[in-house]
């Protein structure tokens, strides 16, 4: 546990004077953290934790943990502990604790002022626990833009921009009208356990890079025999094939969502070669990048899931 001086140094109350009975609103900024504490949250909450930069862990009360990235929301619906991961670089976000049923009456309040909405709550919570108790939101336009927006806002506009597409979300959420990812959650299993999760994380923030499994295995002091059959077990395809995955995942919403050339696109997942990016490219999504571009101008991308 974190002493009461450090814990407010890392974790601050927002600076924006809002008024919403059952909400609460923080924001964490470090340089550097050795897997500090930053808050034990209450049950009987649904909790949004907004990652700007770095990485985040959650423990659950199980002992589970999940992760979320930069520019990725998570939720989760039970009493966690929200940690900063172990990390050299700047971590930074929000965290909004919106308390249930407190918050129910000023909700009914602002949905009534813009038009009675349909929002409610306990849907949202509910939607959140058919999740296993969390769930990611991350590689949409609407995270886009959220994140997009908070960079130019300075810090008391962001508190009140937090707040505010907080309510969008629970309405999102209360509605399943947009997309949502199951995190994916470790047993509480030893040191290995924790080092897998902490190579896949290393992979998804250097897929720029060329990676070998001995090079991963030397740098988390993992066996490269005892790492593939973990790894196996656990995500149900080998290395090079999550890899790959997570490579084209991130091709596509680049050019989805940037302005960058296709060469810039490929050399920022790993390929040199332009020609071989656009030939495993094809073969993963087939259709080359250009056309996959062309058609993403073509077509108004949803948020929501379809049937």
């Amino acid at each position: 546990m974190m002493s009461e001086s450090f814990k407010k140094a890392v974790l601050t109350k927002s600076g924006c004077d809002f008024n919403i009975d059952g909400m609460k609103l923080f924001r964490f900024h470090v340089s550097s953290c050795a897997d500090c504490l930053l808050w034990d949250i209450p049950e009987k909450c649904l909790n949004l934790i907004f990652c700007s930069t770095g990485k985040i862990r959650i423990r659950l009360l199980n002992g589970q943990a999940v992760y979320a990235h930069q520019q990725e929301i998570v939720c989760v619906s039970e009493k966690v502990c929200v940690f900063l991961s172990d990390t050299e670089k700047e971590t930074s976000g929000f965290l909004l604790s919106v308390e249930i049923p407190k918050i129910q009456n000023s909700l009914c309040a602002i949905t009534k002022i813009i038009g009675n909405w349909n929002l409610d709550i306990h849907l949202a919570l509910q939607y959140a626990e058919q999740m296993n108790g969390g769930f990611l939101i991350k590689g949409n336009p609407w995270v886009f833009s959220l994140f997009s927006v908070l960079n130019i806002l300075d810090d008391i506009e962001q508190d009140c921009y937090c707040v505010w597409k907080c309510i969008e979300l629970l309405y999102l959420l209360s509605q399943k009208m947009i997309q949502v990812q199951q995190v994916e959650m470790l047993q509480k299993n030893g040191s290995v356990h924790d080092r897998l999760r902490s190579v896949c994380s290393y992979m998804e923030l250097h897929l720029d890079e060329k990676m070998t499994i001995d090079s991963l295995c030397r740098r988390f002091y993992l066996s490269p025999t005892t790492f593939k059959r973990y790894f196996r077990s656990v995500y149900d395809q080998p290395v090079h094939s999550w890899l790959l995955q997570k490579r084209m995942e991130k091709a596509g919403e680049l050019l989805r969502y940037s302005s960058m050339t296709v060469l810039e696109i490929a050399q920022s997942v790993g390929y040199s070669s332009l020609s071989q990016f656009n030939v495993v490219f094809k073969k993963y999504y087939h259709c080359t990048p250009r056309e996959y571009r062309n058609r993403s101008d073509s077509v108004s991308f949803c948020l929501f899931p379809k049937e």
